[in-house]
């Protein structure tokens, strides 16, 4: 390259003197760096030219210079140029021509200047080493231009039909140094989905002069597929078309560039959880973004929510010190995420699970990009369990949990203080530590059979503490499901019922007791009150006749009372059991004490189970019992009645006596007892109603449509 340094003290004049050169300029033209080989085209020092417009000092006509340099930078096209310096010889005349490019970058654009002299002694040289260069006017800027913007120049002259490809064109195409192409040649080069548009744009620029810029896929003789910038330029001279000039750049990495920012916009936008960025050079750091998941979230629209502070999405319930906490790491420009109670824009609040990150260059941040998720659901799952955890932690009962393998995961301080046993003491062992012995092993088996099988196992059982102090519990034992019905593990629940136990023991033992001796002292006044009835007559046999009743009922009396005690005694069964056996059992029953009474049933015509136990007959034997004594005739009628719907069943027992008295019908309706007075008739219906209610039915009472009464048990449907 010919040139002086800014240095050199000697001048010739203005423009006398163009050398291969480049100079950087702002969209006005105003310089602002500039090469040795562009200062030596200019009568002027570096000193006086940076920060000048230059145009003017350079071409006779710098406005169409200066459209041509706006366009490029405004549509970052690069563009070439053919300027007619001033003569220094004729004021007003033309003087040399200087060819160049205009390569914009951002908002400046660098200037490509090269002297035909020097592009003649640049053709000389390299012809020697190829062959292919058509002219010496051609060589200087193509290479000129690869050279300096990074770009591969090409040439197309309209009378020849020859192409020039300079060697970064022959590069970017991955062919060798002396490769000569044809027009044909190059447009093979291109994806054929590409090629079209090509061969269109080069159509028509040859025969109309349009100037074309395209992006395009070629693949190079030996590689993959790449994606270059390709740009042609008519170039008219002295009025006539005669050449297409343009570049081509390998812009693979950019297009990838593109193509992933545009992935990843398209993640952004259609991202599950809310996603917005706010202006942090702005006051008030408004939104400058926001997706789809963020308006689905809030209730705002997008456009609604652009231009706004995010404070808008705070509440009353909105805690103060969590806010604090977000402006004070915004303002370090530190990261945060945190738990913030929010509101839609229908009022409606919510949980979101804030994470606020800083982005920006270098020290300086410029945005924050935030993320929203709604963990309402979550947040209310947490507050359940943890009331969850204090219910039980705090119940009255002995909780324990394990694993599959029965290993103890938790307890509770109930299960402490039952069991002696402190938590590190118990966690990782299993149940066995508290077994007494006293359980049979079917127990276990039932037991382990019938919670892997995935249903509630529910017995007694005798346990021993760590003291070896024994006791007596009701125990609930359920399995853990996950989501996939499988079971992980056992949850336990153990009701201390050790004085219970004691309390009925005594009372098994005092009523043995009571009803051994009644039943033999009766027997014994039964004996003599027969002895005194046969062998008296008048008032005294009278008297021993009421006598031997009065011991009958009593010992009737005592009967009852066992099996009230029996009942009550036991845990509520609700075992599945059919109907007819227990009825057929209580006829049964009932036909061997009462001969002359007359039983029937009447059923439907398909069998029905309940929810109840043995009991039932129990209970039916005596409502038939209590029709049977109460009839008015000598030989009652009594009628068993069946119905059932999709959720009950329910037994009748209808007679012909006097009616359900008074004092039947208001028994259950208090909170009465049976007093000295009703005892007698009362205890065998109050049996009744307490089967009825531990089976979860209910116990009804009604007037025959005729005459007698209706007594009905209604249980629910197995």
């Amino acid at each position: 390259m010919k040139g002086r340094s800014s240095t050199d003290s000697s001048k010739t004049g203005p423009l006398e003197s163009v050398t291969d050169g480049r100079l950087t300029v702002d969209r006005e033209g105003t310089c602002t760096a500039i090469d040795d080989g562009a200062l030596a085209t200019f009568d002027e020092t570096r000193g006086a030219l940076v920060g000048r417009e230059v145009f003017s000092l350079l071409c006779r006509r710098p406005n169409s210079v200066r459209r041509k340099l706006r366009n490029a930078i405004d549509d970052g096209v690069p563009s070439s140029i053919t300027v007619r310096t001033p003569s220094s010889d004729r004021p007003g005349a033309d003087g040399r021509t200087v060819y160049g490019w205009i390569v914009p970058e951002e908002t400046e654009a660098t200037v490509l200047l090269v002297d035909p002299e020097t592009r003649r002694e640049n053709a000389e040289t390299s012809c020697e080493e190829d062959s292919t260069v058509d002219g010496p006017d051609k060589r200087g800027l193509l290479e000129q231009t690869e050279r300096l913007a990074r770009t591969g120049g090409w040439e197309f002259d309209l009378e020849t039909e020859q192409l020039f490809w300079t060697r970064e064109t022959r590069r970017i195409h991955g062919v060798d140094k002396r490769y000569e192409p044809t027009l044909e040649d190059a447009l093979s080069f291109y994806h054929p989905d590409d090629r079209d548009a090509i061969e269109t744009a080069v159509e028509r620029a040859v025969e109309q002069g349009e100037r074309y810029d395209l992006t395009a896929r070629i693949q190079p003789s030996a590689g993959e597929w790449k994606w270059v910038r390709t740009i042609g330029e008519p170039v008219t001279v002295n009025g006539e078309r005669n050449v297409i000039r343009g570049a081509i750049r390998d812009v693979t990495p950019e297009t990838k560039l593109d193509r992933d920012l545009a992935l990843l916009r398209r993640a952004v936008d259609s991202a599950p959880v809310g996603i917005t960025i706010r202006d942090a050079t702005r006051e008030g750091e408004p939104l400058v973004y926001a997706n789809e998941a963020f308006a689905d979230l809030t209730g705002y629209d997008v456009e609604e929510a652009i231009g706004r502070s995010c404070r808008f999405l705070q509440g009353e319930g909105t805690d103060p010190e969590t806010v604090s906490a977000i402006r004070d790491a915004l303002d370090q420009n530190a990261p945060i995420r945190t738990e913030i109670k929010n509101y839609r824009e229908d009022g409606s609040a919510f949980w979101n699970r804030l994470t606020i990150a800083p982005i920006g260059t270098d020290d300086t941040v410029t945005h924050f990009v935030g993320f929203q998720e709604d963990v309402t659901e979550r947040k209310e799952t947490e507050q359940r369990r943890r009331q969850f955890e204090r219910a039980v932690e705090h119940a009255g009962h002995a909780i324990y949990i394990t694993d599959r393998d029965g290993h103890i995961e938790y307890v509770n301080d109930s299960f402490v203080e039952l069991t002696g046993y402190e938590r590190s003491e118990i966690y990782g062992k299993t149940p066995n530590v508290l077994n007494s012995g006293d359980m049979p092993r079917s127990y276990f088996e039932r037991l382990w059979e019938t919670i892997l099988a995935g249903e509630t196992f529910e017995e007694r059982i005798v346990d021993e503490g760590k003291s070896g102090h024994r006791y007596h519990a009701h125990q609930t034992i359920a399995p853990l499901i996950d989501e996939d019905d499988d079971v992980t593990g056992f949850v336990a629940i153990q009701s201390d019922i050790t004085a219970k136990i004691e309390r009925e023991q005594r009372i098994a033992v005092l009523d043995r007791v009571l009803r051994h001796n009644i039943r033999n002292d009766m027997n014994t006044v039964l004996g003599h009150a027969e002895m005194i009835a046969e062998e008296t007559s008048g008032p005294l046999a009278e008297s021993a006749r009421t006598i031997e009743t009065t011991a009958r009922d009593l010992v009737t009396l005592a009967e009852k009372e066992r099996r009230v005690a029996q009942l009550l005694s036991e845990e509520p069964a609700r075992h599945t059991r059919r109907i007819a056996p227990l009825v057929d059992a209580a006829v049964e029953r009932i036909e061997s004490a009462y001969p002359d009474a007359d039983v029937s049933v009447v059923t439907g015509p398909s069998p029905v189970s309940v929810v109840g136990s043995d009991h039932l007959t129990d209970a039916l034997v005596e409502l038939l019992e209590n029709a049977i004594v109460h009839a008015e005739c000598d030989r009652p009628t009594v009628e068993i009645q069946v119905e059932s719907n999709a959720d009950t069943v329910t037994i009748s027992v209808i007679d012909e006596g006097p009616g359900i008295p008074t004092t039947a019908e208001e028994l259950f309706s208090t909170e009465m007892l049976p007093d000295s007075l009703s005892h007698q008739e009362g205890i065998g219906l109050w049996f009744v109603h307490w089967f009825v209610s531990r089976a979860g039915g209910s116990l009804e009472f009604d007037d025959h449509e005729s005459r007698g009464a209706v007594v009905s048990i209604e249980l629910p449907r197995a």
